[in-house]
């Protein structure tokens, strides 16, 4: 188990290692190859859910690396979605708290100048938690409203009101 999680982070590496960028003709192979990586992830899932969400997490830390170099007009923000859902199912899966992920996960949001994580807000106000992670996510995201401003700030609310409906 431990060599297999090496081995999909060193694959991680080796696909977002990619110093002349991806031309937009490229781009649906690229876009293959990380969703190969997570298709193995996502199996990994299936026996070790907390391993596979650890290994999760590790790709969502890299990607954002990669965004000022793929010329694509989607695609790679429909990835960024599919990483962020996967997040979320697997904590469920490991049933572990949601703090971890979803701090990463706003992170993630809030620093993204590009697009690609969009869909943050939605996937967390559409995951299926335990009523004390939702308790906690609305505290948080009340938290992050000090911190944020313009269009976050408008998204941050909607996301609490999306969470207080059971």
């Amino acid at each position: 188990m431990i060599e297999e999680i090496a081995q999909l982070k060193t694959e991680i590496d080796q696909v977002l290692d990619i110093p002349g960028g991806v031309d937009w003709h490229q781009v649906p192979l690229y876009i293959c190859q990380l969703e190969i990586i997570l298709s193995k992830i996502q199996l990994l899932g299936i026996n070790d859910p907390a391993q596979a969400l650890a290994t999760v997490r590790y790709f969502l830390e890299r990607i954002p690396s990669t965004f000022d170099r793929v010329q694509d007009k989607d695609e790679l923000g429909i990835f960024c979605r599919e990483l962020a859902e996967a997040a979320c199912e697997l904590v469920v899966s490991a049933k572990l708290p949601i703090a971890e992920t979803a701090n990463q996960l706003l992170d993630a949001w809030v620093r993204d100048k590009y697009g690609r994580f969009t869909k943050i807000p939605h996937i967390l106000a559409e995951a299926t938690l335990p009523e004390n992670d939702r308790a906690w996510l609305i505290e948080e995201v009340q938290r992050r409203l000090m911190t944020t401003d313009g269009y976050q700030q408008v998204t941050l609310r909607q996301l609490i009101e999306q969470l207080k409906v059971p």
